[in-house]
């Protein structure tokens, strides 16, 4: 999610300190405006981090199994 936020509606770091509810607004306006993107995107994020994840456990099993 976080790389949503920052990616399409440009918020920083220091702008969760600074306008919480803004970020928070716009999040909840891009769930009601029935904007997919934000599902797409955090689902394919998701994938291949799971992919990732998965390929670095087998390459450490198999080296420690070595």
């Amino acid at each position: 999610m976080s790389y949503y936020i920052g990616r399409f509606n440009r918020w920083n770091l220091w702008d969760v300190l600074s306008k919480p509810w803004q970020i928070i607004t716009d999040i909840v306006n891009d769930f009601i405006a029935g904007n997919n993107i934000i599902i797409e995107f955090v689902a394919i994020i998701f994938l291949i981090q799971i992919f990732a994840y998965v390929i670095v456990s087998l390459l450490t099993a198999r080296s420690s199994n070595e």
